[in-house]
């Protein structure tokens, strides 16, 4: 089973950084999402007050993205020192390649 190339012996904190680091990454492509959408609906909007909603909720998932990985990355400081056990199927079970591979990159 492909594990996207994660050693079996990652530490746990390095681990919960980089899925950290990936939540945030996907704070910043909801913004550049919501950075485009914002034209495209404001001539909508009086129309369709519902439209704003919608991106006010891609405003929410940001902010609660940015807000998780806060927390995780955190508890990575906190974390044990040793390996997360079963790492290797947890990856497998990453259905996107380059996600499984940007996680087992820890302090990329």
């Amino acid at each position: 089973m492909d594990t996207g190339g994660v050693p079996g012996g990652v530490p746990a904190g390095m681990m919960l950084d980089a899925i950290g680091r990936e939540l945030d990454r996907l704070g910043c492509d909801v913004d550049r999402l919501q950075d485009m959408l914002s034209p495209a609906f404001a001539p909508a909007l009086a129309a369709h007050p519902e439209a704003m909603i919608g991106l006010q909720d891609l405003d929410r998932l940001a902010q609660t993205l940015r807000a998780l990985s806060g927390l995780v990355r955190g508890l990575g400081l906190r974390a044990p020192e040793g390996p997360v056990p079963g790492l290797p199927s947890l990856m497998a079970a990453i259905p996107l390649a380059d996600l499984a591979f940007r996680l087992g990159q820890p302090g990329r």
